[in-house]
């Protein structure tokens, strides 16, 4: 029988007695091996800030345009936190689910327990796989004040939270940066740390998620995500690990060496790789380096940023493309936040002739496929990138980045410009592919 409600302790026991009787048998069958390789996938956000508030229910939403997600090659889809939050409702209304507050309670404003599982079926169906956003940094409480807050479910006390922060608990000192408008988990503590690994396996073998993206990754040590990811095995996982870019250049414009904004990200890579027996199963990390620059290049015409130094990509993708996941825009950056929006239409599909071709990974942004108009030039790039085999750890060689103009090629497959000067490869041996205003792609004859 499927409960209603999965936010009570009894019920909690249950189910991960049930899980633990079964675990040794499906734990690895419920995506039996590899589904694609991880240094040949795309992955779709599925959702915008304000998926939550669709009043079909955001599931049953993307439930009625599985085929077509399935259709454009994505392998992977973003789902927004499934558990319940502050989402619409409650002291923070507008959180969307990233201020928790019940772990194994998945009837959210996204949609019920079960539209979610039938969601999650029905991309498996079409070799589409789920991808859950889970917050593992803070947690909100159900009622009380900030001194003497009251959690439910589980009924955690101060001692389960970090000390020395905004909202002060009564553990740990934090390992990462800290919330001011939540109360940090204390991983350190193992009874909070297994129970985060016993729900996220849970969200694995019952709802069947193919793995995660980790919030807020620098609000904590790496080593715990190493730690959850050997207990929950997911077949894919990333981490948010968002950090400022080095402005510090005269013009308010970010400077034009990011070295140590990527290095940052390495960094916090190689922080989880002590945790690991299996190096290649590490998570990803978003790649902000390369946001940053190729959306300031774009914008001012700058497109000397896109060449570093060692005539390499000068985002993460230069360095450890096979862990970088390159992206135009998300919930944050773009949607209604607008924290750090890359552009305009034409800008954007520049963007996206950028990264659909290059090493990394590549993330399509759910508004610019389904609410911008740009599903056409989209699906013809992501289709090119299938069919002409492009990697994660595909070369890249730069033919030119310089005022007005970037163009490269890759792995001797695929031609790319962007840029408002005109460029083209050998027309004796490529052809145009696709093209749009101030951008192109050509392949070989």
């Amino acid at each position: 029988m499927t409960p209603v409600i999965y936010g009570f302790e009894k019920i909690h026991f249950l189910l991960k007695i049930s899980a633990v009787s079964i675990c040794l048998i499906f734990s690895f069958s419920v995506y039996a091996g590899k589904t694609y390789p991880k240094d040949d996938v795309i992955i779709l956000q599925g959702f915008n800030w304000e998926s939550y508030a669709n009043p079909k229910g955001w599931y049953n939403a993307v439930n009625s345009v599985t085929s077509e997600i399935s259709a454009a090659g994505f392998n992977y889809i973003w789902l927004p936190p499934p558990n319940l939050g502050y989402n619409g409702e409650g002291i923070y209304p507008h959180s969307r689910g990233y201020i928790p507050l019940e772990y194994y309670n998945l009837n959210t404003s996204y949609g019920t327990y079960l539209e979610l599982k039938k969601l999650v079926d029905n991309l498996k169906s079409k070799k589409v796989y789920a991808l859950a956003d889970v917050v593992i940094n803070h947690r909100g409480k159900h009622a009380g004040t900030p001194e003497n807050p009251i959690f439910m479910n589980p009924d955690w006390g101060l001692w389960a939270f970090t000390g020395g922060d905004g909202l002060i608990g009564q553990g740990a000192q934090d390992t990462g940066e800290a919330t001011n408008y939540a109360y940090d988990l204390d991983l350190t503590n193992q009874y909070i740390l297994n129970y985060l690994k016993d729900w996220m396996k849970w969200l694995i073998t019952d709802v069947g998620f193919a793995g995660f993206r980790f919030d807020f990754a620098k609000g904590f040590s790496g080593r715990f995500i190493g730690e959850i990811n050997q207990h929950t095995m997911p077949i894919y996982s990333i981490g948010e690990y968002w950090t400022d870019m080095d402005w510090s250049c005269p013009g308010k414009k970010i400077c034009y060496n990011q070295d140590a904004h990527r290095t940052s990200i390495i960094n916090w890579i190689n922080s989880i790789w002590p945790s690991y027996i299996d190096v290649s199963n590490a998570p990803d990390a978003f790649d902000f380096t390369t946001k940053g620059i190729l959306q300031t290049a774009i914008k001012e015409n700058e497109y000397w940023r896109l060449i570093d130094q060692q005539q390499k990509a000068p985002g993460l993708i230069g360095i450890m493309p096979e862990k970088a996941i390159t992206f135009i825009d998300n919930h944050d950056t773009g949607s209604t936040q607008n924290h750090w929006p890359f552009g305009d239409k034409n800008q954007i599909m520049q963007g996206y002739a950028y990264i659909l071709t290059h090493p990394g990974t590549p993330c399509v942004f759910w508004d610019h496929f389904f609410d911008w108009g740009l599903k056409d030039d989209i699906k013809k790039l992501t289709l090119l990138r299938k069919q002409q085999a492009i990697k994660s750890t595909s070369t890249l060689y730069i033919k030119e980045a310089s005022y007005g103009l970037y163009a490269a090629y890759i792995d001797n497959k695929i031609a790319v410009k962007i840029g408002q000067r005109s460029w083209h490869p050998d027309l004796n041996i490529w052809r145009l592919y696709h093209s749009g205003n101030d951008w192109a792609v050509w392949i070989k004859k």
